[in-house]
């Protein structure tokens, strides 16, 4: 990717990623609106986020225009 000119984001857990994209707020936020499906949105989440479930399972990885940076990217380290 850099020896073609583009930005390569240091790779990120599912987990990390869907947290830093808000996920955890819009599934509150959700789980408000839907107060009936609260008990089965808060088990999806984890599913999704949880290190012990998919959280760790998947990796995520950007490569974009150089001197761009993808917003659930820029404070990765």
């Amino acid at each position: 990717a850099r020896d073609a000119g583009a930005a390569a984001a240091p790779i990120l857990t599912q987990g990390e990623f869907l947290m830093r994209l808000g996920i955890v707020p819009r599934a509150e936020a959700l789980a408000a609106a839907r107060p009936e499906r609260a008990d089965q949105i808060e088990r999806q989440l984890l599913r999704l986020i949880a290190p012990d479930q998919m959280g760790e399972l998947f990796k995520v990885a950007c490569l974009c225009q150089s001197g761009l940076t993808p917003p659930a990217f820029e404070t990765a380290a």
